[in-house]
């Protein structure tokens, strides 16, 4: 099944102070992370993941902003073109990021590039030589999809080591996702529709 999805891993918050920070409340309806525009998950270790199928609205500026006080990691993939993006964010600030995403296909070489950018955690050299060992594996048993491919992989296995899901990944895979929704917006009153003394003013002398 092909996805196109913006995710992002959220640590030190509660679920209601996670999903606040991204304007959304909980509906506590159960379902999938694909199935609605908005979605949530606790993995076992207790971060917050909200993911949307909303590709590409969750821009760098909003990370940061999502992030004061805290550390998160994010992901975008769109598998139909083998790119993604992975960024972790601490405190306001993007720490670092990995992505082979592509404009256009005149740009179709960055797919097959692992572009890097900041310092990136220890546990990139991991997971680069795991996928490798698991691509040459598939490759022996099924041939070659090309360098994009283990570039893509390579950034979605660094968003479930770090933040615990990556869309169609084992970590992850038996999360409970809930649906979110848009929280609402505060109401306000009319400054020209007068307060209650003075309705009741109105009435009182209306009755002499």
């Amino acid at each position: 099944m092909g996805f196109h999805l913006d995710w992002v891993s959220i640590a030190g918050l509660t679920k209601d102070e996670a999903l606040a920070r991204l304007g959304l409340v909980d509906t506590g309806q159960e379902t999938d992370w694909f199935l609605d525009a908005f979605t949530w998950a606790a993995t076992p270790d207790g971060r917050i993941v909200i993911a949307t199928d909303n590709h590409g609205s969750f821009q760098q500026e909003d990370l940061a902003a999502w992030s004061q006080g805290i550390s998160l990691v994010a992901g975008r993939a769109e598998s139909n073109y083998v790119t993604a993006i992975a960024r972790g964010f601490e405190d306001g600030r993007e720490i670092w990021s990995l992505s082979n995403e592509a404009k256009s296909d005149l740009e179709a070489e960055k797919r097959e590039v692992l572009a890097i950018e900041g310092s990136p955690p220890a546990e990139l050299s991991k997971v680069r030589l795991r996928v490798k060992a698991d691509r040459e594996e598939h490759e022996r048993e099924h041939g070659s999809d090309g360098d994009g491919m283990w570039v893509f992989e390579t950034i979605l296995e660094m968003t479930a080591e770090l933040g615990g899901f990556a869309p169609e990944n084992s970590v992850g895979a038996d999360l409970q996702f809930f649906k979110a929704a848009r929280a609402p917006r505060p109401k306000t009153q009319r400054t020209d529709e007068p307060g209650l003394f003075s309705r009741i003013s109105r009435l009182f002398r209306a009755s002499k």
